[in-house]
């Protein structure tokens, strides 16, 4: 298995969003919910949602270095693939937590854990796609 220099660090970038992406979740779920203002459900989705236009600014720009942030066809149908990314992820996630936690007798903690490794893998491809692919493919029409 031949894995590229490049690859690697990419996932590297990857992580190291993702990181910043969690501390980001966790503070705008603990500023809105700890104080009371909203409830859990609400802060949950407040946080998910800033996140994820955190996630799709810092992945366009560093993980993927996908190029210039700049008003284009091309930025919009990265965004709308984002988004739908996203969506689906935030759809399937209970019933694949769900299912894990059958899996693991009822261990609601390593259930968790094992969800969201399966959802980071699931993200990662996703951006990997709207990021790269999606680039590749812009270029390829313009260039014909």
């Amino acid at each position: 298995m031949n894995i590229q220099p490049e690859n690697l660090q990419r996932v590297g970038r990857y992580l190291l969003v993702g990181v910043a992406l969690f501390l980001l979740d966790y503070a705008v779920f603990y500023l809105l919910h700890i104080p009371g203002a909203i409830e859990l459900h609400l802060a949950q989705w407040a946080a998910r949602i800033t996140g994820a236009i955190a996630g799709f600014y810092l992945h366009h720009q560093f993980t993927f270095r996908a190029g210039t942030f700049s008003l284009s066809k091309l930025l919009a149908k990265r965004s709308l693939l984002y988004g739908v990314g996203f969506f689906s992820i935030l759809l399937i996630s209970p019933v694949i937590v769900s299912f894990v936690l059958s899996l693991v007798e009822g261990h609601l903690f390593l259930a968790k854990l094992i969800s969201e490794c399966l959802f980071i893998c699931l993200s990662y491809s996703i951006n990997h796609y709207v990021f790269v692919h999606v680039n590749n493919d812009q270029s390829a029409h313009e260039s014909k």
